[in-house]
């Protein structure tokens, strides 16, 4: 009967050793399990943010990229150009006020006079200055939606006022149209506006004199000649 009973109790603390084991292996292995996870999802995480920063933000690059696509040129680029307006007197002379504009910086500088059509294929000044328009909106010429941008109109010339702007410039507003650039406002200063009008188109014109031959503005162009150091010669002066 003792070893009946013996052999139970034997049994019964083998059976819970046994059953306490699996229980320790099942643990040990939730947990191995658990820790495979959480390594990997931190792994996952580290290769994210180093893809990230290998880069700029993707969102800037989709910007560039649109914008590269769509190769548009700003109002300062699309307003570059010569024109021409045609002023007629009484006797039927015809006077031509010219201008050459050209943007740097996304502003607008011209190259403005006043010409007699000696012929047909030229328009050459017989005086000259240059306009400097000065945008009070700095992102309406950097544009490349608007064909508006109000400015203004400083003057200034070699032959005159030492080379000194003449005022305190003229504000007003200059349009781009599919014919050349539309003036308007400038308090009627004589040139880009008439004094008995409140605006003036300018019409694209060629056979304006080119004013910037050093800028090279197409294949046939050059001013290789022009680039490099210049340095005063001293020598009789």
């Amino acid at each position: 009967m003792r070893r009946i009973s013996f052999a139970v109790v034997l049994i019964s603390l083998l059976s819970t050793m046994f059953i306490s084991a699996c229980a320790a292996a099942s643990d040990s292995g939730n947990t191995d399990k658990t820790e495979s996870v959480e390594t990997q999802s931190e792994e996952k995480k580290e290769e994210v943010s180093d893809d990230a920063g290998d880069g700029e933000d993707p969102s800037e690059e989709k910007s560039k990229k649109e914008t590269a696509d769509t190769g548009k040129k700003s109002l300062a680029q699309r307003m570059a150009g010569k024109y021409s307006y045609q002023e007629s007197d009484e006797d039927g002379n015809s006077e031509f006020m010219i201008m050459d504009v050209v943007p740097f910086g996304d502003n607008l500088y011209a190259f403005c006079g006043q010409a007699f059509p000696e012929d047909n294929e030229s328009l050459e000044a017989y005086t000259f200055w240059a306009c400097e328009s000065i945008p009070y909106d700095a992102d309406e010429p950097a544009s490349t939606d608007s064909d508006t941008v109000t400015v203004n109109e400083l003057c200034f010339s070699v032959m005159s006022n030492v080379g000194k702007y003449w005022n305190s410039g003229h504000k007003g507003t200059v349009i781009l149209t599919d014919e050349g650039l539309l003036f308007k406002g400038f308090d009627h200063d004589g040139f880009l506006v008439p004094e008995n009008d409140d605006s003036r188109l300018f019409l694209k014109d060629d056979r304006v004199e080119d004013a910037f031959c050093y800028l090279n503005r197409d294949a046939a162009g050059g001013d290789d000649d022009l680039q490099g150091l210049w340095v005063l010669d001293g020598k009789g002066t």
